[in-house]
């Protein structure tokens, strides 16, 4: 009776792995989505800036939504790289032994960053709605 009982809680302990091992594949491509999306955004600015510096007047209405919404697009595309840097810092963690603190921070770490490059693909997005508006 034992021993069923702890192959059952093994079998257990495998599926919160393997829902775990899901959730970080989740996380790790939607955080790729997110540095592809800002940084396709980024170059997307870079390319109207250029076309509205041709016309003097457009851009000088523009110029500082534009330019505010490129650092804003670059700021969340570092955002998103520095997530897989968390991620493989908390990897190390896990290697060793560490205390919980430890392991909870680099989590939040993580979190923090994802959350700023999904913030700042959004904001970038309303900064440049603005300042086209303003065209």
């Amino acid at each position: 009776m034992n021993r069923g009982t702890n192959l059952g809680e093994q079998h257990a302990h495998e599926r919160e792995l393997a829902e775990i091992a899901h959730l970080v594949d989740l996380l790790t491509q939607t955080a790729k989505s997110l540095g592809i999306l800002n940084g396709g955004a980024a170059v997307a600015m870079l390319g109207l800036i250029q076309a509205l510096a041709q016309r003097e007047l457009q851009f000088v209405c523009f110029k500082a939504y534009g330019l505010a919404s490129l650092g804003i697009f670059v700021a969340g595309a570092l955002a998103a790289a520095l997530t897989f840097l968390a991620r493989w810092q908390r990897s190390v963690w896990l290697l060793v032994e560490q205390t919980y603190k430890q392991r909870a921070f680099w989590m939040w770490v993580t979190f923090a960053l994802f959350a700023m490059s999904s913030v700042a693909f959004v904001v970038g997005a309303v900064v440049t709605g603005l300042g086209l508006a303003r065209l």
